[in-house]
């Protein structure tokens, strides 16, 4: 496996970033990822300052996450230092249902 290290040492062109066998622990350009560049999502600005984006179907399976979100995140923000508030707030927030990742095979 590649560590984080490794990583920033080289620099990969986008065509080459090896993907990761797991089980195997082999790095290799060829395995077939998950493509999730077409998911799509609703931005909703919540009343704490910070946007959620929303994938499909969340909204309606978890009526209550605006709320949730809302309430643990103004929560965050009270015991935070002041001078990080606005890191979190300029950071959107993804949710999906689900979400799967890594080779097409064996996610």
């Amino acid at each position: 496996m590649i560590s984080s290290s490794h990583l920033q040492e080289r620099h990969w062109r986008s065509e080459e970033v090896p993907t990761c066998d797991v089980e195997n622990s082999v790095c290799s350009p060829e395995l077939e990822l998950i493509d999730n560049t077409q998911r799509r999502y609703n931005p909703v600005n919540l009343k704490c300052g910070v946007t959620v984006q929303l994938g499909e179907n969340v909204l309606r399976d978890s009526p209550d996450i605006i709320d949730i979100m809302n309430h643990d995140l103004t929560s965050c923000l009270s015991v935070l230092p002041a001078s990080v508030g606005w890191l979190v707030k300029r950071t959107h927030i993804w949710v999906n249902r689900t979400y799967a990742y890594g080779n097409i095979h064996a996610p």
